[in-house]
């Protein structure tokens, strides 16, 4: 996830034969593992052209520490809450043994346009999953950061209650 967004994990999560790795325990906090580090090389790769060098890799390792540290305090709490998921597999089906059948064999064209298509469809599932809980973040943000504009309140876009940046200001004795 390192490499993309941190709905990455959702396709893998999906996959029965990768989860079958997995105790159920193991499985749940693989979310929290997975999103550690999403969008990490896009920010670095943003901090390093705005001149940053040593921040964001200050950063990197700050979320290595601490996804491991959060990642294991969290698998240590399910295990108490459920102690029969520290031994229950986190895929409930077997896992059958895929028969090799030689189908006539297809062109490459063919072969990728598969994977390409079946790529397709996986990432627009993973989008729409993703939709609402992004739009709910950012619009809460966006009310909760923005203030009114001159004229006051008009109903417009980036208008809101500014809660974010007062409590900002409230804290900044602290820093």
């Amino acid at each position: 996830t390192f490499l993309s967004d941190n709905p990455a994990i959702i396709a893998l999560s999906q996959d029965k034969r990768f989860c079958s790795y997995f105790k159920k325990y193991q499985y749940i906090s693989l979310t929290n593992f997975g999103t550690a580090f999403g969008m990490g090389l896009l920010v670095i790769v943003f901090m390093v052209g705005q001149g940053f060098y040593v921040e964001p890799f200050i950063g990197l390792f700050g979320a290595f520490c601490g996804c491991i540290v959060s990642t294991r305090l969290m698998q240590r709490f399910v295990v108490k809450a459920y102690p029969a998921y520290a031994e229950e597999p986190a895929s409930q089906e077997p896992l059958e043994e895929e028969e090799v059948v030689n189908v006539e064999d297809k062109s490459l064209f063919i072969r990728i346009l598969n994977s390409l298509l079946d790529g397709g469809r996986t990432g627009v599932d993973v989008g729409i999953a993703i939709i609402p809980g992004v739009l709910i973040i950012s619009t809460l943000v966006m009310v909760l950061t923005f203030g009114s504009s001159a004229n006051g309140y008009t109903g417009s876009a980036y208008e809101g209650v500014e809660l974010l940046p007062w409590l900002a200001n409230k804290v900044d004795v602290v820093f």
